[in-house]
């Protein structure tokens, strides 16, 4: 295991010559997820590796001779999650086969593959590159084209795609400079970084990467609703973000507390549940409390300060109008 701010590193002298392709398809699947490689690598095959998990990104810096590989439906099925990888070739060359289409990266170019679909590489000359793989399913939401995408080269000498190209460039000079606590700043600003300049070259408009993050965090409380235990700890944790975001988001987007949120929720519900106007339905208290309220008289409270009269007067007044319907 790598210490906490510290990358791990590996290199072919590590191992003997006999054991040289095997281990090197153990470490490329270990980073770059699942390839099947040629037996067989040259004598004088030599690798590199730097690498370290932080915030859900896998940071990968690699030095390597010429190799081949390819990911066909075996290696595919293999992958239990699929995965982006943004990838900048600092010198050498690569070149990727992605169903019909053949490109060649160069020093300074950026490309975006993903783990879901089939491919091909080549590297016919000594390599240096610097790679963030992205779980698909961190970054889907925010991507244009969402699970559908597979993958592009983007010209990387200006705009947003050099900025991309920058970043994932520093992540990965600085791996051994950063904090756990830096990790979801890290993983943020590559989610959101990457859904603009993909969106760019699609020619659309990215979701705001806040309001993806609120609408993921809205989306737990409401599958939790009716938790009298559901937490802002729990909300954050489950959400990959801190506690301070998780205000800052629902401060700047809905004007409302998370605290205040989850309450106009289960009181909204509890609404919904008096108003059918059954007076021998469910006592008041236990629709309170199914709705994640453990307190009958807060709950009272609360409801005739937000509804304007008590849960029992709504009932009735509910059941009067239905009767008259």
């Amino acid at each position: 295991m790598a210490m906490p701010g510290r990358a791990e590193q590996w290199s072919t002298d590590q191992v003997s010559l006999d054991a040289r392709t095997d281990t090197w398809r153990h470490v490329v699947a270990a980073n770059y997820r699942q390839w099947e490689l040629p037996r067989g690598l040259a004598r004088d095959f030599a690798a590199w590796l730097r690498y370290r998990e932080l915030g859900g990104l896998r940071l990968v810096e690699c030095l390597c001779g010429p190799c081949s590989g390819h990911r066909l439906a075996r290696e595919l099925s293999r992958d239990p999650e699929p995965f982006l990888a943004i990838q900048v070739v600092r010198d050498g060359a690569e070149r990727l086969r992605v169903g019909e289409e053949t490109v060649q990266a160069g020093a300074g170019d950026l490309l975006i593959w993903s783990s879901l679909k089939a491919t091909e590489f080549e590297i016919p000359e000594r390599l240096h590159k610097a790679t963030i793989m992205i779980p698909l399913a961190a970054a889907a939401d925010w991507l244009p084209a969402g699970r559908a995408f597979e993958g592009c080269v983007l010209p990387a000498r200006s705009g947003i795609a050099a900025v991309l190209t920058a970043h994932v460039d520093a992540l990965v000079a600085q791996i051994d400079s950063f904090d756990e606590a830096d990790g979801l700043a890290a993983r943020r600003a590559t989610i959101e970084l990457l859904g603009a300049a993909v969106a760019r070259r699609m020619g659309c408009t990215p979701m705001p990467l806040a309001q993806l993050h609120l609408r993921r965090a809205q989306d737990y409380i409401l599958k939790h609703l009716r938790d009298p235990a559901l937490t802002l700890k729990q909300i954050a944790r489950a959400n990959g973000m801190s506690v301070r975001y998780l205000h800052l988001l629902f401060a700047q987007t809905t004007r409302q507390g998370v605290s205040s949120w989850i309450r106009e929720q289960r009181l909204q519900r509890c609404r919904d549940a008096l108003a059918d106007g059954v007076l021998d339905g469910p006592l008041i208290t236990e629709i309170a409390f199914s709705w994640g309220f453990n307190d009958a008289a807060h709950f009272s409270r609360r409801f005739k300060r937000r509804f304007g009269q008590s849960p029992s007067a709504f009932r009735a007044a509910a059941g009067r109008t239905g009767d008259a319907g």
